[in-house]
């Protein structure tokens, strides 16, 4: 039993240095590369929006603050008057209400992935020539944004995931969940980037040319999944659209405030 038992030990420890390892290649690889400012007149952040989390307006905020030109539309419950009320506050701000559309949808559908329901609703809407879904709890580092400049180039059918971050957290579930998510998307996404194994996108997350998105009417074929970025990342790879595992991150806050919610979000992820 203890051979066992130290076998298992020595190929886990060995697993997660080759993790490390491939991960730090992959990540200098990409940081390496020449890249100049996106025009970002170029995308629209596509945001569903719902209440609960306190940061909300913070997070919307947030990502409006590091861009100048990037058009943004929000999908909002009817029902949810918290989020009508801090989308509405946030319009306020005549800064920002011109790059925002905002669109108040009926209650989703039993059996249909909410998040996809609301997204497959407004693909028409997008006039931009890429797209970026993003969690409303999500949080853009502008910085690496400029990371897209390298897949502009890229005349092939590709989507571009990015990589969730978590910082500045308080609470101790939220902590918890922090180092869940943070260990997972570096050691998990870039290792297999760099064995180019990456055969999922990260859903909080992710950039492709909106014309991939009408050509293939990718939503509507998977609103009836119920994980909704391994479902995108499937039937876009069964068109032989490829993924591209990007290095730029954004920050994701989750507020985790009791051992309850903690087990629900780890049932969510590993599920």
């Amino acid at each position: 039993m203890t051979i066992l038992f130290n076998t298992l030990l020595t190929l886990t420890i060995i697993l997660l240095i080759l993790k490390l390892i491939f991960s730090f290649i992959y990540f200098q690889k990409i940081n390496s590369l020449e890249k100049s400012k996106i025009d970002e007149s170029k995308y629209t952040i596509v945001q569903p929006i719902l209440s609960g989390d306190p940061r909300l307006e913070e997070d919307l905020t947030a990502n409006l603050k590091n861009t100048t030109d990037m058009e943004f539309i929000w999908l909002v419950d009817k029902s949810d008057k918290i989020a009508i009320q801090t989308a509405k506050k946030i319009l306020k701000n005549k800064n920002y209400s011109n790059r925002i559309e905002i669109y108040y949808l009926d209650d989703v559908p039993q059996e249909v992935n909410p998040k996809i329901f609301k997204l497959e609703q407004v693909v028409d809407k997008i006039k931009t020539e890429y797209t970026i879904i993003l969690d409303d709890d999500s949080v853009i580092d502008r910085k690496r944004l400029d990371e897209l400049s390298i897949y502009e180039k890229d005349k092939t059918e590709w989507i571009a995931t990015g990589i969730p971050f978590n910082y500045n957290i308080r609470g101790f579930y939220s902590k918890l969940i922090s180092a869940f998510i943070n260990s997972n998307s570096i050691f998990s996404y870039f290792s297999l980037s760099f064995l180019k194994e990456n055969k999922t996108i990260n859903g909080m997350f992710y950039i492709l040319r909106t014309d991939i998105l009408k050509k293939y009417s990718a939503f509507e074929n998977i609103k009836y999944w119920l994980c909704d970025d391994l479902a995108l990342a499937t039937y876009l790879l069964s068109k032989d659209v490829k993924i591209i595992q990007s290095t730029i991150f954004c920050n994701v806050r989750n507020t985790v405030p009791s051992f309850k919610r903690y087990i629900l979000l780890m049932k969510r992820w590993l599920y």
